[in-house]
């Protein structure tokens, strides 16, 4: 299956399967390729020149099938307008077959459609940047980037760590009124954040030897 990055990835050809029902009884619409093709759309965000920040980690807030969330700070433009787009696809193909995704109360105009859906950037406070939500499934491939070694495991994503991850376009989901995409990190590499030091902290003598070994001891 092929990677492709977000300059190089054209949304377009993306296409939305027939709904299938999904374990908890919601239904969902895979996303692929291509009609004719089964894999779903991999696309690398940023580099490692540019990785993000995964300002809290891993999480499972909200999560019931053992997955992880794996929020993701957007601070460049060219990853915000092709997420942005990607909603914009999105909204597009569940309006033209809303009856299908909304059989029993479906929304009478865009606006309300808008409403109801989630978007894959969300930006709740405006002075930071907007969270690219992604979930993570413990086959997620991790690449620990720290003093030449290259393998790492999910416990290595800390709060505030740097990421680089391919992330799939998965499917269409709706439950109880509502509506989104949804973005699995397939593979990820991260630059783990350090944690603080005591002299991070503390301004200490360097020949306080007494004081050293009361702070090794605390």
């Amino acid at each position: 299956m092929s990677t492709t990055l977000i300059s190089s990835t054209d949304i377009t050809t993306f296409h939305v399967s027939n709904p299938e029902k999904g374990q908890h009884g919601n239904l969902f619409w895979s996303i692929t390729n291509g009609k004719e093709n089964k894999s779903h759309p991999r696309i690398q965000i940023a580099n490692n020149k540019n990785p993000l920040k995964a300002p809290f980690g891993l999480t499972s807030f909200g999560e019931t099938s053992g997955r992880q969330n794996l929020d993701i700070s957007v601070d460049d433009a060219e990853i915000q307008d092709f997420f942005a787009a990607l909603d914009k696809w999105v909204t597009e193909h569940v309006w033209e077959n809303v009856k299908e995704f909304f059989p029993k109360k479906a929304p009478t105009s865009k606006e309300q459609l808008r409403d109801m859906y989630c978007p894959l950037l969300s930006q709740k406070n405006p002075s930071f940047d907007p969270l690219l939500r992604t979930k993570v499934n413990s086959s997620c491939l991790m690449f620990k980037i720290e003093n030449g070694s290259h393998k790492g495991t999910l416990e290595d994503i800390l709060p505030g760590s740097l990421v680089v991850p391919i992330v799939s376009v998965s499917k269409l989901w709706t439950m109880s009124g509502r509506f989104g995409c949804t973005l699995v990190s397939e593979a990820v590499m991260v630059w783990p954040k350090k944690p603080k030091s005591i002299d991070d902290i503390f301004f200490r003598s360097s020949d306080d030897v007494e004081n050293e070994t009361v702070f090794q001891n605390v």
